[in-house]
């Protein structure tokens, strides 16, 4: 939960000055990894606007993103998996994160 939050932050904050590798097909692809993060940046954002804290959203938060794994057909080690990937190619992450910021810039209008 706070890790999506976290990856989210961290996400744009880093910058590489690497080469654009190849995302290998177990990965999950940015696009997709963009609806997931922006997903859980709204989950986090409901649980705090509903004032669900502490030990409520420890309790609602799973069931949650359950919800977002599931409609992407993914697991929690498959996200796992791709957030330590993107985690060692900053400058991809960090294209997506400007997308997640961009799209929730937009839903705030």
């Amino acid at each position: 939960m706070k890790k999506l939050l976290q990856l989210a932050i961290l996400g744009f904050c880093l910058a590489s000055c690497q080469s654009h590798d190849d995302i290998p097909k177990e990965i999950i692809q940015p696009g997709e990894m963009e609806d997931i993060i922006l997903e859980a940046n709204l989950i986090e954002g409901a649980l705090k606007a509903n004032l669900i804290l502490g030990d409520s959203a420890k309790k609602v938060a799973p069931s949650l993103y359950k919800e977002v794994y599931d409609s992407h057909h993914i697991t929690d080690s498959a996200f796992q998996a791709s957030v330590d990937w993107y985690f060692e190619h900053p400058e991809i992450m960090e294209e997506i994160q400007k997308q997640v910021i961009a799209r929730l810039l937009e839903m705030e209008k």
